[in-house]
């Protein structure tokens, strides 16, 4: 590999002179002048088991990871196009990082176990670096060119160490201790010279108009062909990304012209006109059947609505911190005695959640013989590693929170601290490290944590769509128009762009956020445009009228009404889809909810994490299995994965809502 890669340096490099030389006649040599820098991925392969005379043992080192970085100057010799010769002369200094995993005899209480560990070498160089290469550019300014960089060693040092990583929280070495071969200095029988080859493109940019600075963006690959220590096995190969900064001296300025025989005329604008501008915009609305009506209207009907929405016992917390995140929100002492449970009527499941700390302090306020137990946790991971005093700040925070805030009796409130939870998240992801981050609430009374249920008013937008058809003729170019739909002076929908608007705009209105907005009264749409003078011309206000069908209203004229009620499960594991007892309790309670004349639809969910195929399938059964249970006939059942995220997955509590069956139930009032 070495030879190969030398023998195509060596050929480049003879072809490019051969070609200046065959081209002598017209050589006009020139040189830029500049700075470089690079940064470097590295990626290590080894086949050793220790570094000389440093004790060690287990399997070999296989491979490895690092970055660094590269600066310094540069001399590049051009005018024999489409070649230039270029010299690289720089400081470099880069890491790499070793891991091999173990299986090794672990003490644990005086007793040997099967366990495994960590050992690591993390290694760092500083070298002076001198570059010869060669570029041809073959597509405009875009170059391909090739080197051979040498490095020569100024500076190196490393530190290993092996450590238990399973068992996680417990077990020793025979030295008593979870860290051995921890060691720390030069590396012995280094290499005080390495050679590399490398290979790359390159893309200049003229940065002046007489081209005598430019800025040149670089990608490159590179190869280690020497070993970084003697007689072992070790070296690597990199991707780099660089950039360089060239001067060159600016070719001479052409002469000034010669002095215009006559002055010329001056080019006066043409004298502006008033614009002749005409534009309409009319509506009409479409049924389900794409018929066209003129007579316009919106329906809007008020419905009353039962939710039941789970609370989750878990507060998260930040990475490394103990003070509680500013999205779960917080009362001052004086502000509870106004808490009403009432309030969060408007509220979802995962806004309810994050009023979990108030809904447990007042309902501990109105069980005076419950306790709860406060149990901190933390991610057992990088900085967090081993710290159960951590876990214990956390649990402190929320337990002083009910304690100062909520009256709470410290003796009702028992404090534990461990690393991760007994029911951990997975490990092997960032999202697990995040839900792992947490604090426990468990009660010897049930009720603490029971589904908040309230009673709230739902306004329910018929499907409609309109037809809004736009007429627009101007002398002067139209440049940008907007379609606005306005009620209480307030823009609720908006259609623009550039140009002139599209002969026809369609509008659905059947989304919840649209819906929240519509009652009595009535909608207001109008056309602007914008022409090439900035002057603005628009139609006049045309109406939509709106029918607001309210509950007092149905009960006054005995119409035909309905209910919809509205069941989350609390929240299920990870990828399970069985039922807990939590489950069963909510779904006996919506068997009694259910009448023949009952419209049912359960749907499962996921969060955002694994294949869209798994999750598809285990909202499924999480659907089913419920569907199982409640034992009703035609229910409308099915799962939706992750193709439907409930809530932010951003954040933990966000992916355990997504966790969960949602059951609606739409039933008929009898008059």
């Amino acid at each position: 590999m070495k030879k190969t890669l030398l023998t195509l340096l060596i050929l480049l490099i003879s072809f490019s002179v051969l070609k200046a030389l065959d081209n002598k006649d017209s050589l006009e040599l020139g040189f830029k002048y500049g700075i470089y820098g690079r940064y470097l991925l590295n990626e290590y392969f080894s086949s050793f088991r220790h570094l000389p005379d440093i004790p060690c043992c287990g399997n070999k080192f296989t491979s490895g990871t690092g970055k660094g970085y590269e600066l310094g100057g540069l001399i590049e010799a051009t005018g024999i196009d489409p070649f230039s010769f270029t010299i690289r002369v720089g400081y470099e200094q880069y890491s790499g990082l070793l891991k091999k995993i173990d299986d090794i005899p672990v003490i644990v209480d005086g007793e040997s176990y099967p366990g495994k560990s960590e050992l690591i070498i993390d290694s760092k160089f500083a070298l002076f670096t001198f570059e010869p290469s060669i570029s041809y550019k073959f597509v405009g300014n875009l170059a391909v060119f090739a080197g051979m960089p040498t490095g020569f060693l100024l500076d190196n040092n490393y530190h290993q160490k092996e450590e238990i990583i399973d068992p996680v929280d417990r077990g020793v070495f025979e030295n008593g201790k979870r860290i051995r071969n921890d060691s720390t200095g030069k590396i012995p029988e280094v290499s005080n010279t390495q050679v590399s080859f490398i290979v790359g493109l390159s893309y200049e940019l003229q940065m002046t108009k007489r081209n005598f600075l430019s800025l040149t963006p670089e990608i490159s690959y590179r190869y280690l062909m020497t070993n970084l220590v003697k007689n072992i096995k070790w070296n690597w190969h990199s991707v780099n990304f660089g950039i360089s900064i060239k001067y060159r001296e600016p070719d001479p300025l052409p002469p000034p012209p010669p002095p215009p025989l006559s002055p010329p005329m001056p080019d006066y604008p043409a004298a502006r006109t008033p614009s002749e501008t005409r534009i309409s915009v009319r509506a009409v609305q479409i049924d389900s059947n794409n018929n066209e009506s003129n007579n316009l209207f919106i329906k809007v009907e008020d419905f009353i609505t039962y939710n039941m929405r789970p609370l989750l016992n878990y507060v998260f917390f930040d990475e490394n911190s103990s003070s509680i995140p500013n999205r779960y929100i917080r009362l001052d002492k004086n502000e509870t005695s106004k808490f009403n449970m009432n309030n969060l009527h408007n509220l979802n499941s995962l806004e309810t959640y994050y009023q979990a700390l108030n809904i447990i302090g007042m309902r501990l306020q109105d069980n005076p013989k419950a306790n709860i137990t406060v149990t901190g946790t933390n991610s057992n991971f990088r900085e967090e590693k081993g710290n159960t005093e951590l876990s214990e700040q956390r649990a402190n925070s929320v337990a002083n929170y009910l304690i100062n805030v909520w009256n709470i009796e410290e003796n009702r409130i028992k404090i534990a601290a461990r690393n991760l939870p007994k029911d951990a998240s997975r490990r092997d992801i960032p999202e697990g490290d995040e839900e792992n981050r947490r604090v426990e609430i468990t009660s010897n009374d049930n009720s603490i944590f029971e589904p908040v249920f309230t009673i709230d008013t739902t306004r329910i937008l018929s499907s409609t769509k309109f037809k809004f058809i736009n007429e627009v003729s101007s002398e002067f170019d139209i440049k940008r128009w907007d379609l606005d739909i306005i009620q209480n002076n307030q823009i609720i929908k908006s259609f623009q762009g550039d140009g002139l608007p599209p002969n026809e705009i369609i509008w659905e209105i059947n989304s919840e956020s649209e819906n929240a907005r519509m009652f009595a009264g009535a909608l207001k749409y109008k056309l602007y445009v914008k022409d090439a003078f900035g002057s603005v011309h628009s139609t006049n206000e045309n109406l939509i009228p709106i029918e607001q069908i309210t509950i007092d209203k149905k009960r006054i004229e005995g119409a035909s009404d309905k209910e919809f009620e509205y069941y989350s499960l609390i929240l299920f594991d990870y990828g399970k889809y069985t039922l807990s007892s939590a489950h069963k309790k909510v779904i006996d309670f919506v068997k009694n909810r259910v009448t023949p004349k009952s419209t049912i639809s359960i749907i499962g969910y996921t969060d955002k994490i694994g294949e869209e195929e798994i999750n598809d399938r285990i909202s499924t059964n999480r659907a089913k299995s419920v569907a199982k249970m409640l034992d009703i006939e035609n229910a409308e059942t099915y799962g939706v994965g992750k193709r439907e995220l409930l809530f932010d997955n951003n954040f933990p509590e966000g992916r355990f809502y997504c966790r969960t069956v949602k059951i609606s139930i739409e039933t008929p009032i009898e008059k």
